[in-house]
């Protein structure tokens, strides 16, 4: 994981949030892996949302187990409505050691599904959006809570981000 490689970024969902970040991420040199499994973007990928996601200066992969591999922070970026699932799914993927940040507007017992959802596997971030992540990508503020806060926002600072952690309990 990180250290021999460098951070790694992973992104699960594609929409407007993710892209902001792959676009953001990839310009400062991070290599950012992306997986989809939503009702339009799904293995096999078409031709498309392959060239969408290259355009950003993201690499799409087919398996979370895959997304797993490339990634020392998985940003969950997927509708509220499938948080905890998307969280149930990653967890026997994510590395040891590995940041699981949920970045979607979920209400606090959704988050603390999601986190208990992961089942011990990474750590947990609650990140609540402060700016307009699809046109800021990283550069922007965010409210950060869970056992992976703190560290979170240490790992995001050098690309611009600032966390403000509230606490260690997600939805804070």
């Amino acid at each position: 994981m990180g250290q021999s490689r460098g951070l790694g970024i992973g992104l699960i969902g594609f929409g407007a949030a993710a892209t902001g970040l792959a676009r953001g991420f990839a310009q400062q040199g991070v290599p950012v892996a992306v997986y989809c499994n939503g009702p339009h973007n799904h293995p096999p990928y078409t031709p498309e949302f392959q060239r969408k996601v290259r355009e950003a200066g993201a690499t799409l992969v087919d398996s979370l187990e895959a997304l797993g591999a490339a990634s020392d922070i998985v940003f969950s970026c997927v509708i509220y409505t499938v948080a905890e699932e998307t969280a149930r799914q990653m967890a026997p993927h994510i590395q040891q050691g590995a940041l699981f940040a949920d970045i979607n507007n979920a209400p606090p017992a959704v988050k603390q599904r999601a986190q208990n959802a992961l089942g011990g596997h990474g750590e947990y971030v609650d990140v609540g959006v402060l700016d307009n992540i699809s046109a800021q990508g990283p550069r922007i503020l965010v409210v950060v809570a869970g056992p992976g806060a703190q560290r979170f926002a240490d790992m995001m600072k050098p690309y611009g981000m600032t966390a403000d952690v509230v606490g260690d309990e997600p939805g804070q």
